[in-house]
Order: C-alpha cells, then structure tokens, then sequence
C-alpha cells in the first residue's frame, strides 16, 4: 500500500507535467503566441519573440494540416512526433533518472537534464519524418540546427520547471518514524542504512533482485555470510569497506559483535579485483564508442536499458507470495526485437544526419560521417561486447555465491587471500583481526559507542554508600558497610550473568534445535582517539595505530579511575537470527566519596537489508530458466555499466597513487598534530544495517533479551550492596522506577523510544521501539 501511495505520488507531478506539454503545444496556445509580436528591436521584444515563435513552438501539434502552425501533412507528422517523443520520455525516462539520485541539487540537475536529453532527440525525429515524407527544399540543414537550438532551450525550461513541480516526490520516500538517524560525529555510516547511497548506475548488484523479501538469518554465523555474500552483490559497500575502512591507515577499526571482519574485509577485496578486470574490459569498449563517435555512446545506453527494462516486465511476473525464478525465451526475443528497431532507426539517424552540413567536430561527435556507419557499427559491437563481459562476470558471481556462501558450505575461515601483496593491506587486515578480539574501542567525534548502533534508551542512577537506618530513623556507623571497589562489583556482576547463562533458562534465551543465541560478558575501555597523542596506555612500541587490547589490570585501573576520556564499561551482548540482531546493554560503575554511580545504556544492531539474503533464495544447481533470468540481470546492466567503466577503471587504477597521498597527508598530521585522531570513524556492520526490520519477532527478541539483561543487573547490584552492609531502600525505589517505566531521570535529558524526559527534552527516533517494530512495506 505504501510502495502504491508513493507510486501514485511520483505520477501527479509527471502528468501535470505532460499536460503542461500538451497545452502549450495545442492550436489555441499556438495562435495566441503567434499574435504575440512586439514591435521595435528593443531586449524585451526580442525576448518575446524568441520564446513565442522559437522555443515554445517546440511541441507545437494540431489535428489537421490546416492552421497556424502546419501547412502540410508531413508537417503535422512531424509535429506529432515530437509531441509524442517528449511525453513518452518524460513518462519514462524522468521517474527512472530522478529516482536513482538522493540529494535536492541532484534531483534538480537529473530533471533538467532528462527533460534536454527528452526533448532534443524528438526534436531530431520531428525534423527526420519532415525530411522522409515531406518536400525537400533548401536550406533543410540549417533547419535542423535551429530546431535542435530550440529544442535545447525548450527541454531547459522545461526542466526547471518539473524541478518544482517534483521538489517532493524524487527519490525513494521512507516515512520519518522509520528513517534512521545519522549519529552525530559519525557521518553517513552511523545508523544510516547503505540501501540507497550514491550506487552507480549499471554497476550494482549482479544477482537479480527478488521482490519478496529474503528469508532472515537463524544460524550462527549467518551475518557474516551475509556480509561477505554482499561485498559481490553490493558494489557501494564494499567500496566503503576498502576505501573507508582498509585504506585508513592510521584510525583504529571498530569491532563488531557475532561478525568476523576480518573474513568480511577479505571477501570485499577480492570483489574488488572482479570489479576492476570487468571494468577494464568494459572501458575499451567504451573508449572505441568515443573514438568514433561520441554522443552515440548514451544513446545507446538507453537502447540498451529500454530493452532490459521490456526483458524484465516480461520476467518479473511472480506469484504474489514469492518468486517463481522464472524468465522465459520470449522475454529475450522481445528485447531483441526492440534493440533491432532501435538499430533500424539509429541507421536511418545517421544516414539523415550524414546528409546536414556541419563543422567537422560537429560531425565527429555525432558520428555522422560515412552514413554514421562506423559510430553504429562499433556501437554494436562495444555494446555485444559490454553484454558478453557482463553475462560472464554475473555467472562468475552467481557460481561463486552458490558454491561457497551458501549456509551449508560456507566458512569464514576460507575466505579468499588478498589478490595484491601490498604492505598497508596487510597491516590493516592484522588491524582489523586484533580488533575483533580486543577490549578497547577508539572512537571519533562525539558519540563513543561505534560498532553497536545508536542508543535505543539509557538510564542511570546514584546510590549512596550508607548503612541501613536504626529503628529510631538515625543511620547506623559507617563502619557498619564493608569496604568495597568498583572492580568488586563488575567481578560480581560478570560471575552472576555468566552463570545465568550457564543455566540455559534463567535469561530468556530463544532456542531451537541447536542453541541460537550466546550470552557474551566483556570487559571494554571507550576512548576518544583524538587525546591519545601522550597516552602510552594505548600504544605498543611496534604500532603506528592505538592497540586494540590492553591488559586486564589496565583494565581496572581505568574503571577505578573515571576521571579522564578513557571510561570502562560492562559489556552485555546477545547475538540473535543468525548475528543479525545484537542487543547489547552497556554499563559504566564508578564510585566517588560515598556515593554509587551507574549509567546503563541499550543498543541494538538492527539487521542487514534484506537484498544481502538472496544467497540463501538461490536455487542449488543453475538451471536454464536460472541462467535466462541472469542474462535478463546483465542485459539491464549493460546501458550503465558502458556509462560507467571508463570513470570506474581510472578510479581504480590511480587508488594506490591516492592511497600513497593519503598515506602521507596523516602521516605528517600525526607528527606535527597532537590532537590527531586515530579514532575509527566507520564501523564495517554499521555500512549494513537496514533502514527496517524484517521480521516483528526480531524487534520483540531484542527488548526481551535487552529487560532481561537489566533486571539481572539491577538485581546483581542490589544483592551485592546488601552483602556489603548498604542500605538499598532508596536503591529499591530508583530500582521500582526504572523497571516500571523504562528510564528514571535525574537532571539533562534522557531519550526512550521516542520519548525524552527532561527540561527542554526533544526526541528523534532512530529505530523503532521494542512495542512498535517498523514494517517491511
């Protein structure tokens, strides 16, 4: 209903815009602006005229050849045309451009542009009809020149003013109360779900995209399969892992719990060297489409996408409570029957265009030399070629999906060896391997926690350390309460929750036929990685980056001292669905004077976006209606992919050179900066949450397993301050609080859901709560 809302949506504004088309092109707005003719040559008139009988006589029609505007038959034919090739793009072309961009300013500029690359083109069919069915006569070259200027100038306006007409039905649309929001000091990959971000056209996923939704995890291990599967299928992601992540020599790597990174980072590597040798074979035949003749390069990419575009209509007839993996030969026989017509009207293109005079370089662009045979013949063979390259690198990807990351024959342990020996790949590699098992986390900006998303609610309270009051309301002698630290406490609580959960049953885990969730206790130091610089704590002799494991008396030492930008914490953490929903409960203990402080903050990792599970919906073996479907997933891939390789192939091939720059820059910034930060600024599982969840019972599990955890705790710290002689009544009652109402508030602000108690309180929902999960449509 939602997808169907936003649908409706998006295709007001594209028919109030075709029927903008219409009337400014009908015989009553046509002999309005012809009667339109200021007399003088002064700027103001000359305006006019020019708008009134040049660029707005663009998508002049009318029904018969009698008129203001068309004096024969041919004439009104050719009018048709135009009309009919500028509504069939904006109804086509516009959503599908506007839809592939993010950003306000992108929007403005894809709509300008689709509305010149709309117009113009109809305005050469306009002019070629009048050339074939009507009377030739002098000065016909000339005409289309001006028509083409007119039609430009008409497209440009044309642009704009769709700009505003669509300024709110762009992109995707996803309602606030289920968009994440991007923690602060984190940037875009701080509980920002990658599912949209800045995907390069034709250069994405290579496995067809499923319509219902992909099965959720249940085994252990399942995200990280996930995970790796996405670094083959998601191009964006990957590509952050590597630049973002790998290629920043000098930050520390933030950890993640139930993922191995490590096996993650190595499969998106090895995408990587795929990618670069397909868009190596892609760009030469991109580059001899610019060699002869340049502007035929997009035109044929959108041949290409409107034939992929009719192949999937035919394909994409699913049942409606799954997908039937079906594409049959007529799909195919249809696309090609279209990409020969378009080829039938390039030819007669470029023999019309062969026959106007034109500058030389005019000529070259256009490839209108020769009958334009040459442009089209090696348009066809670069796009032949583009198709082969692609089929074979999405067999190559499908075949490796389904042969070594699917459930039953997948292992971290056997992820692929870095293709190129370089020393840095290396060192971030062992960097990423020790942060996985370290107990310290560097983080960058404001927000400490990177690696477990944002916080879902917090809580803290005072306790004072007093003996139980007497009889008569006097309290009893301080030395009545026995002498006790911090680190005594944190050993009490790690003993208790560790036997809880070798109890199986007292924490609520969910079970199966094989235990699915492990409740994991850690020890972790949060430190802002821009007040290292004379910290010897966090530095070994032999590594440039901060260490990412500290000793255990280093441990307490910091636990009992929380007086600087170093702070300990509890760690509680509960893998669920196979790794993808981690519910973690975050505890900071410290003890000044006479008074116990404890802060407890909730985080859960929501899961991973739904096209990342399609490795588990792959059929065992590939079969022909299998490989058909691949062929329709390259065939829509092919347009963009010649688009994008030549700009792809450079990036890739000057990476080392920005790598060594980069390098360099932080390498003189952390000599001479002593505030450097070597905090890690992206966290690998965060590139990969989803803006939803996939399933209510994975938002219930985590609030379950999330109260759960805090209960214990409350009630370890209760039993431990009555064994040591402290009076907890006025513990009990901040306890009752908490318990009844999620949250106990005691100055500042504190966030619940979507709600903020305190003073000028404000709230922003960044994942659904634990009562209301977000659905999936």
């Amino acid at each position: 209903m939602l997808k169907g809302a936003v649908r409706s949506a998006r295709a007001r504004p594209v028919a109030l815009l075709c029927l903008l088309v219409v009337a400014v092109g009908s015989p009553w707005s046509q002999s309005r602006l012809a009667d339109l003719d200021p007399e003088g040559e002064s700027a103001p008139g000359w305006v006019v005229r020019w708008l009134a009988h040049g660029i707005l006589w663009t998508p002049a029609w009318q029904l018969s050849a009698t008129g203001p505007v068309g004096r024969t038959w041919a004439e009104t034919g050719a009018q048709a045309a135009v009309v009919v090739g500028i509504l069939v793009g904006i109804a086509v072309l516009l959503p599908r451009v506007r839809g592939s961009v993010v950003s306000g300013g992108a929007r403005t500029a894809a709509t300008v542009g689709a509305c010149v690359l709309t117009v113009v083109p109809a305005g050469a069919l306009g002019w070629a009809v009048l050339r074939l069915f009507g009377p030739d006569y002098p000065g016909m070259g000339e005409a289309l020149v001006v028509r083409l200027e007119h039609a430009a100038w008409f497209g440009l306006l044309l642009g704009l003013v769709g700009a505003v007409l669509l300024a709110d039905s762009g992109g995707p649309h996803t309602p606030a109360a289920w968009r994440p929001t991007a923690t602060k000091g984190r940037g875009m990959g701080r509980g920002i779900g990658m599912g949209r971000r800045g995907r390069m056209a034709g250069m994405g996923t290579p496995l067809p995209q499923l319509e219902a939704q992909a099965t959720t995890g249940t085994a252990p291990g399942d995200v990280t399969r996930y995970l790796c599967a996405a670094a083959y299928t998601d191009e964006v992601f990957a590509r952050r892992v590597v630049e973002e992540v790998l290629a920043d020599e000098f930050s520390a790597v933030a950890p993640s719990v139930g993922v191995d990174l490590e096996a993650v980072a190595r499969h998106c590597l090895a995408a990587r060297e795929l990618r670069n040798r397909r868009d190596l074979r892609l760009a030469a035949a991109s580059a001899a489409v610019l060699l002869f003749g340049p502007l035929w390069l997009p035109l044929g990419a959108l041949a290409v996408n409107a034939a992929a575009r009719m192949a999937a209509r035919e394909s994409d007839r699913s049942s409606t409570r799954g997908d039937s993996g079906q594409a049959g030969v007529a799909a195919l026989g249809r696309a090609g029957v279209l990409l020969a017509l378009l080829l039938l009207l390039g030819a007669f293109a470029g023999a019309g265009l062969s026959s106007v005079p034109m500058p030389a370089v005019l000529r070259w662009l256009t490839g209108s030399y020769l009958l334009g045979l040459p442009a089209l013949l090696v348009l066809c063979a670069a796009t032949a070629s583009a198709l082969r390259v692609l089929v074979d690198h999405t067999f190559t990807i499908d075949r490796l999906l389904r042969t070594s990351l699917r459930r039953e024959v997948f292992s971290a342990a056997d992820a692929p060896a870095p293709a190129a020996r370089k020393t840095w790949v290396t060192e971030r590699l062992a960097a990423v391997r020790r942060a996985q098992d370290g107990n310290v986390t560097v983080y960058s900006g404001y927000t400490p926690y990177i690696g477990f998303a944002a916080a879902q609610s917090s809580w803290s309270l005072a306790v004072p350390i007093l003996p139980p009051a007497a009889p008569g309301g006097l309290g009893g002698p301080r030395d009545d309460v026995t002498d006790f630290t911090v680190v005594d406490l944190l050993d009490h609580l790690r003993t208790r929750l560790r036997d809880i959960a070798d109890r199986h049953g007292a924490l609520p885990l969910p079970e199966g036929g094989a235990r699915t969730a492990e409740l994991l206790v850690e020890d972790r130091v949060f430190v802002n990685g821009a007040t290292l610089a004379d910290d010897d704590r966090f530095f070994e002799e032999d590594q440039v980056i901060p260490c990412a494991r500290i000793a255990p008396e280093m441990v307490s030492d910091i636990a009992l001292h929380p007086d600087g930008t170093a702070r300990h914490h509890l760690g509680v953490h509960v893998p669920l669905w196979g790794g993808e929903v981690v519910p973690s409960v975050l505890l900071h203990l410290s003890a000044t004077e006479q008074t116990l402080h404890l802060r407890c903050g909730t985080h859960v990792v929501g899961p991973v976006p739904a096209a990342y599970r399609t490795v588990d919906r792959l059929p065992a073996r590939s079969t022909p209606q299998w490989r058909r479907r691949l062929l329709v997933q390259a065939l829509g891939q092919a347009g963009g992919a010649l688009l994008a390789a030549l700009p792809a192939a450079w990036r890739h091939a000057r990476f080392e050179a920005r790598q060594a720059r980069r390098a360099l820059r932080d390498l003189r910034a952390l000599q001479q900066d002593p505030a450097f930060d070597y905090g890690a600024r992206y966290s690998i599982r965060e590139l990969a949450l989803s803006t939803e969840y996939h399933n209510y019972f994975q938002v219930v599990d985590g609030a379950r397993v999330i109260a759960a955890v805090e209960r214990h705790v409350l009630a370890g710290v209760r039993d431990f301050l009555e064994e040591h002689g402290v009076d907890t009544a006025d513990f009990r009652a901040q306890q009752q609080t908490i318990l009844n109402q999620g949250v106990i508030q005691q100055g500042g602000v504190s966030v619940v859901g979507n709600q903020a108690v305190g003073q000028g309180a404000s709230a922003i929902r960044n994942q659904a709560p634990a009562d209301s999960p977000s659905p999936t449509r």
